[in-house]
């Protein structure tokens, strides 16, 4: 496979994981693990910011509301520890 099949493969990929995101931030509540995976963070990260991602707990089970999950990450702070985005590292790994 050649450094334009792979970089094509990486896009389709990115495509598929942004319609992924754009739906779980358009639902009511999601859980723990579509949080994390639409922060870009680890579930365990995640708890550890339970303060500033507020829980919505039922029973044994923990969920978020994205709508709170899009505000927090209007706060600064938070945009220290997510990193380079996957579409950065696609492109800057091809410059």
């Amino acid at each position: 496979m050649n450094k334009n099949e792979c970089t094509l493969l990486k896009l389709q990929e990115l495509q598929m994981t942004i319609s992924i995101k754009k739906d779980l931030w358009e639902t009511a509540l999601i859980n723990q693990e579509e949080a994390a995976f639409l922060l870009g963070i680890s579930k365990e990260t995640l708890r550890d910011k339970a303060t500033e991602y507020k829980q919505i707990r039922n029973g044994n089970k923990i969920y978020y509301d994205p709508k709170q999950l899009k505000n927090s990450l209007m706060n600064p702070t938070h945009r220290s520890y997510l990193g380079e985005s996957d579409l950065d590292s696609v492109f800057n790994s091809h410059l």
